[in-house]
């Protein structure tokens, strides 16, 4: 069957994300065989990927891409998304305490999910969150990045095979009271902003559906405000084509970058855990222009120039 492809990828999450299992080299893999002109792995609250990111490169010498992350930042409407492109290559000074605090998010997170099963009577041990994360993650990422929390629809599963939820929407329901007690903030989007503009990166509103309450300008204006950030993801699964055009008209007008990606967690063809369902790598309807006017601004790289 024909596919559209875009030629690029911006949105990518590999075994480096708390709850994805892809290798970075797949994703390179598939870049080089599609004939993509770049891709960005965008792991969830960590840069860990970037030693790893160097050696698969080098073995891809064409295949362009960007080092990037996705980071969840909290603001005055609750928690957002932002794909952030242009990271150093060896985070020090205020990058290497954001790292620092994205890795302790990440360890608070899962504690904090322990400490509510506990509060709704049940368990849900550190050791127990290893187990289920060692079922999709590779071991020496895990022992690398410590005994985060873990993908949501595994951990719901686990907690309903436990007698704890009966379902998965209970789960949600049932810690509503407690969220804010028990689970920790993330930094704030105008601090993640600042560390990112400083070193010459971007950073773009991931996903915003439901950040922009649809097309609403005045949140638009607001969060933009707020966060400072640089541009819209414009293109992805999972935003309506008339929302995507809205927010790439807004771009336009205020001069900000647009991205597209498809936020694939796994292979397309060997995704048993669900991961990312119904989505193809690089099947996404970001504009070939979008990627010139993010080159004009972040440097893409190349494994023939490391």
């Amino acid at each position: 069957m024909n596919r559209y492809l875009a030629t690029y990828d911006l949105h990518l999450h590999t075994y480096y994300s708390y709850d994805a299992c892809a290798e970075p080299a797949y994703y390179f893999r598939m870049a080089a065989q599609n004939g993509l002109r770049a891709i960005a792995i965008t792991d969830h609250h960590n840069f860990d990927v970037l030693p790893e990111l160097r050696e698969t490169a080098r073995q891809y010498p064409d295949v362009g891409f960007f080092t990037a992350a996705e980071i969840t930042c909290s603001t005055p409407w609750g928690d957002m998304d932002f794909v952030c492109l242009g990271l150093p290559w060896e985070p020090d000074g205020e990058w290497k305490k954001l790292q620092d605090t994205l890795h302790r998010y990440q360890w608070d997170m899962g504690d904090g999910f322990s400490a509510l099963a506990a509060k709704l009577g049940g368990e849900y041990t550190r050791e127990e969150r290893e187990k289920l994360l060692l079922q999709y993650r590779p071991e020496r990422v895990v022992r690398q990045q410590g005994i985060t929390h873990v993908r949501n629809e595994i951990q719901m599963d686990y907690w309903i095979a436990k007698g704890m939820i009966p379902n998965r929407a209970a789960m949600w329901e049932r810690i509503k009271p407690y969220r804010n007690e028990f689970l920790p903030s993330p930094p704030g989007a105008d601090e993640v902003s600042r560390i990112i503009h400083a070193s010459g990166g971007v950073m773009l509103i991931a996903h915003p559906t439901d950040y922009f309450l649809g097309c609403d300008l005045n949140r638009m204006e607001e969060l933009r405000a707020f966060s400072g950030f640089d541009g819209i993801e414009c293109a992805h699964p999972s935003t309506a084509p008339q929302n995507g055009f809205f927010w790439r008209k807004y771009c336009e007008k205020n001069g900000l970058l647009s991205c597209g990606g498809t936020d694939l967690h796994a292979p397309e063809e060997n995704d048993p855990l669900a991961f990312s369902p119904n989505r193809r790598f690089a099947e996404h309807l970001g504009d070939d222009r979008w990627l010139d006017e993010i080159c004009e601004r972040v440097q893409l790289y190349y494994g023939r120039d490391l």
